[in-house]
Parts: C-alpha cells; structure tokens; sequence
C-alpha cells in the first residue's frame, strides 16, 4: 500500500483551504464590481461555502 506523510497531507490540505479562501474572496468581488457596473440587474445568487 502507497501511503502519503502526514506532513505532505497536511501541505496540501492548506492549500486547497487557501485556494477555497481566495476563490470566496474573488467570487465576493466579481459580485460587487457587477453591481456597480449594471445597478439594475438583480444580484447573483449567493452560493453557501462548502465543505470539505
């Protein structure tokens, strides 16, 4: 069996949570910037975070 070490799981588990992270942060920005682009739109649905 291929095991992977605990401290190469936990690199990489770190930086999906990051990338997760960033991508909320980008996906919450684009939101405002429509916004202010086109006022009468309605705004997009908010999506819940998931969880890994």
């Amino acid at each position: 069996m291929d095991f992977v070490p605990r401290e190469e799981f936990d690199a990489v588990k770190a930086m999906a949570s990051k990338a997760r992270s960033e991508n909320e942060w980008l996906e919450a920005r684009i939101a405002v910037l429509e916004a202010q682009a086109n006022p009468a739109a309605p705004p997009r649905a908010a999506k819940a975070p998931s969880k890994l």
